[in-house]
């Protein structure tokens, strides 16, 4: 009996706009294998997800189930459910299902993509799916710069110290959050009981120590894997110097958020000419807040006094792996730190890493020689580049042998075989 698999997908917005349910597919696809007389195995769905992007932990899933050949058709209520952009979709029914003997059915378009014809329909359709997708975006980008116009918010996600009143749609203050808001404000600013202030390290430790969850355990914030919700991840339960950071810096505090920011933090000297500033409940004052920049100001201005160390983010720890940073011991002498020294990465009880600091002039010197020596050998240069470049051909047969071929077309072409040498 031929296995089939189903694949169901909606995003919010369509949900809202069309009705594209979940269960209203599924149970589509179920009838459809019912009067094929196929077996089916199991529908993989992504909820809320944008058929813009192959980004999809359940799309993931299938692919590789894909590569390990456990079924022999894929069923999907429309063609849009799979992908909304139209080179996606031809990697995904050419290079995929159809390179590894799996077929393809769409419920609401019947089409042939074994002929001509039919994969030129397939085609067709999908470059409609990619510009209805298009549209889409265009008009809810237009509603939300209305909205903002009009002096609201128009969405985005609760930023902490606030909640969205369900009945008005308006943001509010939390004031338990908010609570912690103005503490590491006062602890930046005038310091904590012992009267020093802290820093953004010091601050996310003491909030750790206090037993408060960071921003992103309050909001269910699951990280660790692939997709936005990150549904088999792991709360994080630490605080880090970035929250801390985007915490003290974030105009939204002293009334005014932006929209259009494309993700961005809203410091005050990052501000773009097309934003729209947005009235927002403040829960600290702008006294505070200016002192706040100022002092963060003139820790940059240090920061800036010093030249970066040629080999920062280019060297690596032979110990933990992690990136070596430049940096100055006692703000005078440069030196090559582990990541993996820092305590805001082992907030988690992992234990720090010992490796020594290096002094900054003396491995400069030392790479400098080698790079300089090995340019008088050409020979041995090209001989060292084409070991990497096999080590690295290697390693991508390593991995098609685990999960089948590359899942990115534009690594397809990759090869050590005459002019691509």
């Amino acid at each position: 009996m031929t296995k089939a698999v189903g694949y169901i997908r909606v995003s919010t917005e369509e949900q809202t706009q069309h009705g594209y349910s979940l269960e209203a597919q599924a149970q589509a696809i179920k009838k459809y294998c019912e009067l094929q007389g196929w077996e089916l195995v199991r529908i993989y769905r992504d909820d809320g997800y944008s058929g813009a992007s192959m980004e999809r932990p359940d799309l993931q899933q299938l692919l590789e189930d894909v590569y390990l050949r456990k079924f022999d058709v894929v069923v999907v209520w429309k063609l849009d459910r799979l992908s909304r952009n139209l080179k996606d979709t031809l990697f995904l029914l050419d290079d995929a299902l159809e390179k590894n003997g799996i077929g393809f059915t769409s419920i609401q378009e019947q089409f042939d993509t074994t002929t001509p014809i039919g994969k030129t329909v397939m085609q067709i359709i999908a470059v409609f799916a990619q510009l209805e997708r298009e549209m889409i975006t265009e008009r809810m980008k237009m509603g939300k710069y209305q909205k903002a116009r009009l002096g609201q918010f128009p969405g985005g996600h609760v930023l902490y110290g606030y909640r969205k009143n369900p009945l008005t749609g308006e943001f509010e203050i939390n004031e338990e959050e908010a609570r912690i808001v103005r503490l590491i404000y006062h602890w930046y600013v005038y310091g904590d009981e012992t009267g020093k202030p802290l820093g953004m390290e010091a601050i996310a430790d003491k909030l750790t120590q206090m037993g408060v969850l960071p921003p992103s355990a309050v909001r269910g914030v699951r990280v660790g894997v692939r997709g936005k919700r990150g549904q088999k991840g792991e709360y994080v339960k630490h605080w880090s110097n970035a929250t801390v950071r985007q915490i003290l810096t974030h105009q939204a505090y002293i009334g005014k958020n932006y929209f259009g920011r494309d993700g961005k933090n809203a410091e005050p000297d990052k501000i773009e000419d097309d934003w729209i500033v947005i009235p927002f409940p403040p829960i600290v004052d702008e006294y505070i807040y200016q002192l706040a920049q100022e002092r963060r100001n003139r820790a940059k201005f240090w920061q800036r006094k010093h030249e970066t160390p040629l080999l920062t983010g280019i060297i690596h720890c032979g110990i933990c792996g992690l990136q070596f940073r430049g940096t100055y011991d006692h703000g005078t002498t440069a030196v090559y730190s582990c990541y993996g020294r820092l305590k805001r990465y082992h907030r988690d009880g992992s234990p720090t890493c010992n490796s020594p600091r290096i002094p900054a002039d003396w491995l400069d010197q030392q790479v400098v020689l080698k790079v300089l020596e090995a340019l008088q050998q050409p020979e041995q240069m090209k001989e060292a580049i084409m070991a990497h470049l096999e080590s690295w051909e290697r390693r991508k047969r390593e991995l098609e042998l685990l999960v089948g071929p590359s899942l990115n077309p534009d690594f397809a072409g990759l090869s050590l075989k005459n002019g691509n040498r």
